[in-house]
C-alpha cells in the first residue's frame, strides 16, 4: 500500500501559517477604524483576528487535511482524527461575521486545527517525508 507523503499537505499548512502571521501583524498594527468588524487593537486584536482566521477558513481545510493524514496513519489515529474533525466543524457556530473579535468558542475550532496539524506531521514522519537543506557548494 502506498501512503501519501504529506508534502502537499505540509505545503498547505505553511501557506496557512504565513497568511495567519500576515493577519496577526496587519490587525495588530492598523487602527480598528480601518479594519472589518473588529474592535480590539494592538497585539490582542491581531491575535484575536488570527484565531478567528484559524476558525474560518482554515478549520474547514483542516478537516480535509485530517482525512488525508489519517489515511497514512494506523487505525488508532482516529482517536485524534475524530475530535479534530468535530472540533473543526464547530466553526459553523463559532464565527460571527458581524463581530470578528475572538470569543471563547473560537478556541474549539482552533484546537481542531492544532490536532489536524499534529496528525499531518505524524503522517509525514511515518511516510518518511524529510526536508533537506540545499547542499553546500
Amino acid at each position: 500500500m502506498v501512503r501519501p507523503s504529506q508534502g502537499e499537505e505540509l505545503g498547505a499548512w505553511m501557506i496557512s501559517g504565513a497568511v495567519t502571521l500576515a493577519v496577526l501583524v496587519t490587525y495588530g498594527r492598523l487602527d480598528t477604524a480601518e479594519l472589518y468588524n473588529v474592535s480590539n487593537e494592538g497585539l490582542a486584536g491581531g491575535l484575536g483576528r488570527a484565531v478567528v482566521l484559524l476558525n474560518f477558513p482554515i478549520a474547514l481545510v483542516a478537516i480535509a487535511l485530517t482525512l488525508i493524514a489519517v489515511a497514512a496513519l494506523p487505525r488508532r489515529a482516529w482517536v485524534f482524527a475524530g475530535p479534530a474533525i468535530v472540533f473543526s466543524a464547530v466553526v459553523a457556530v463559532a464565527v460571527d461575521q458581524n463581530d470578528l473579535d475572538a470569543r471563547w468558542v473560537n478556541a474549539v475550532p482552533a484546537l481542531g486545527v492544532a490536532l489536524a496539524l499534529a496528525l499531518t506531521v505524524a503522517a509525514a514522519r511515518r511516510a518518511g517525508f524529510v526536508v533537506r537543506a540545499a547542499p553546500d557548494r
